[in-house]
């Protein structure tokens, strides 16, 4: 029967593995210079997932391990939370290479913007601010893999806003799609790229200038929950292990494990309503 239920469990993580690979394992994104980014899988390689499973996995065991004394139940209870810790990482990943690359967009809409006011047509700003942000950001970077695909379709004899209109929809990101969507509507009908361009570019800087203000203001209290997240293991190790059998009730006893139990779930709760109340999307 211990067989069968260990199979249903083994069985599950490995679903559980398989749909989170399928999901939001990278593709070969470098297979050339202007492939398409996904900007919906995690810029995490394969190796990089390995290593912070890992990681999650070893500190969660050695925490279980302290509150309950028993290695079994530790690492059941460690690859629980380890699984269940792997989605949050990866959609950070996610989230935060997305605030990068509005970041990076902003620094074109600068480039651009000067290219623009020296004369040069939007077309062969591009190139031009292809060549700035190559003083900034190496090959690899995301803007210039998009920049790359975006002179490309236009050597191809496409249209702007087919480009733009196709990064928009990948990334996802507001401002981006303002931007795309306001190209698509003057070009080849006016000449006002430069003051779309502009008005972008001040939307950007105030969005990010505003998201900046936010976590400065918020970092103190991010301090306090990780400090507040490891001191109980602490505390409780220290008296474990230093109390001379002082604890050895919460150890032992049934009474003693249910009251563990339920202070280690009331304390995951609280963490997750903490992280909920510390994200705020600008």
């Amino acid at each position: 029967m211990f067989d069968s239920a260990s199979a249903i469990v083994v069985d599950k993580l490995a679903r559980f593995a398989k749909s989170l690979v399928k999901k939001y394992l990278p593709d070969r994104r470098f297979t050339s210079p202007c492939s398409s980014i996904n900007y919906r899988q995690s810029p995490l390689s394969i190796f990089q997932l390995g290593a912070i499973f890992s990681g999650y996995f070893g500190t969660c065991l050695m925490a279980f391990y302290i509150f309950y004394r028993s290695v079994a139940v530790g690492a059941v209870a460690a690859l629980i939370i380890a699984c269940s810790l792997m989605p949050v990482k990866i959609n950070s990943s996610i989230i935060r290479r997305k605030k990068q690359f509005r970041r990076q967009f902003l620094d074109l809409m600068t480039a651009l913007d000067v290219a623009m006011r020296a004369g040069e047509n939007i077309n062969n700003a591009f190139n031009s601010a292809l060549k700035s942000l190559l003083l900034i950001y190496n090959e690899k970077s995301d803007i210039v893999i998009e920049i790359k695909q975006i002179l490309m379709w236009m050597e191809n004899n496409r249209p702007l806003k087919e480009s733009l209109g196709n990064l928009a929809k990948r990334c996802q990101i507001e401002e981006i799609k303002s931007f795309a969507t306001v190209i698509a509507l003057i070009e080849g009908k006016s000449d006002k790229s430069d003051e779309v361009i502009r008005k972008t570019h001040q939307v950007i800087a105030r969005s990010i200038e505003i998201e900046m203000e936010i976590e400065t203001i918020i970092a103190d209290k991010k301090n306090e929950q990780l400090i507040m997240l490891v001191l109980p293991v602490i505390i409780v190790g220290v008296m474990t292990f230093l109390g001379d059998g002082f604890m050895d009730t919460i150890h032992t006893t049934f009474i003693g494990r249910l009251i563990t139990t339920s202070a280690i779930v009331i304390f995951i709760l609280s963490y997750a309503l903490s992280l909920k109340i510390t994200k705020i999307d600008v």
